[in-house]
């Protein structure tokens, strides 16, 4: 048996459900009032609309959705190589920052938005994979003028759509899309498994999310998304339990991304950083344990020396799993590893 890297939060009751109205939870998460979207990349493209906005800063290394979306909105992108931190946006020239919290893991908000206000930068948070996270017991979202959320397939809470803090006009999701998500919602457990879904249609099914969703979502996938919300504080507890468990462990045995001091993430992966990243991918399929790159996560300036090493050399995996898979994958891990 084959274990995946990759964990979906819908269940068939979810599916299920959504044909009924669902009590939502997730203003337990989000500090402010939001509107849903078709997606993420939408909620980003809306809130660059504003006049004013010019130069918008991303991280080198983030999901390509990022930079699609500033494109779209016709602004001119500035990379910062190193990540988002005060000592490389302060080299750069930009009127607004996208803050993408990669993975769920939170930089030191407090340089960052003491820097934003003090130079007149607009700060829009990108909690695409953080909804939950907190720093300094605070949620993300509440430190920018603008935020947005993500509710796609591999996220926090996995089905479509996603919110922003900002009023929104849109069109209406197509059936298709819909009966698709619904299919996927069924069939979750064994969607990202090589062994049932090839390698190369899992490529095209991610990376097809390339493409902005201007689509309004309607009550059935906000009533999947808010079935899902109700259990999210058991989701989250089982993510951050497992990374306790990967931390202790993995320690000293390879290299993977640490949470800084102060915040709080949601986990939704474990990321590994190895040079020999091919390799220990391969061989970790031999012991049944499937680990992968985040397909959508690259070097987007194309030539970030710390952005096209971090896409070289990570490994991700999710942490909404049982117990069981965390101690098979590390124990196999720490072999491969030697």
């Amino acid at each position: 048996m084959l274990i995946p890297h990759q964990k979906l939060t819908v269940e068939p009751s979810d599916i299920f459900r959504g044909l009924f109205p669902q009590k939502s939870n997730l203003s337990n998460y989000i500090p402010k009032k939001t509107n849903f979207i078709g997606d993420a990349s939408a909620g980003i493209q809306l809130a660059l609309q504003d006049k004013e906005i010019k130069n918008v800063g991303l991280p080198s290394f983030t999901c390509v959705m990022v930079l699609k979306a500033i494109e779209a909105a016709n602004k001119t992108p500035v990379f910062i190589d190193a990540g988002v931190i005060l000592e490389e946006i302060e080299k750069r020239n930009f009127d607004t920052l996208v803050l993408p919290y990669n993975f769920g893991f939170i930089p030191d908000l407090d340089k960052i938005v003491k820097f934003c206000k003090k130079n007149n930068i607009t700060l829009v948070e990108d909690c695409a994979q953080a909804l939950g996270a907190e720093y300094k017991d605070k949620l993300v979202g509440s430190f920018g003028k603008y935020c947005v959320y993500s509710f796609g397939i591999s996220k926090n809470i996995g089905f479509t759509g996603g919110l922003i803090n900002k009023e929104v006009n849109l069109t209406q999701l197509p059936k298709s899309k819909l009966f698709n998500l619904i299919i996927k919602g069924l069939v979750g457990k064994y969607f990202f498994n090589p062994y049932l879904y090839s390698k190369g249609l899992m490529e095209k099914e991610i990376t097809k999310g390339y493409k902005i969703d201007y689509s309004s979502i309607p009550n059935y996938v906000k009533n999947v998304v808010f079935s899902i919300s109700q259990r999210y504080d058991k989701i989250l507890k089982t993510r951050r339990e497992n990374a306790k468990i990967c931390v202790e462990e993995l320690d000293g045995v390879i290299d993977f991304v640490r949470p800084l001091k102060n915040t709080k993430p949601t986990w939704l992966y474990f990321i590994l950083m190895d040079k020999n990243r091919e390799i220990i991918k391969k061989k970790l399929l031999k012991e049944s344990v499937d680990m992968q790159p985040l397909l959508t996560f690259k070097d987007l300036s194309n030539h970030g020396k710390k952005a096209k090493k971090a896409e070289q050399e990570h490994l991700a995996f999710a942490l909404y799993r049982p117990k069981w898979e965390i101690d098979y994958m590390i124990k196999k891990i720490k072999k491969v590893a030697k």
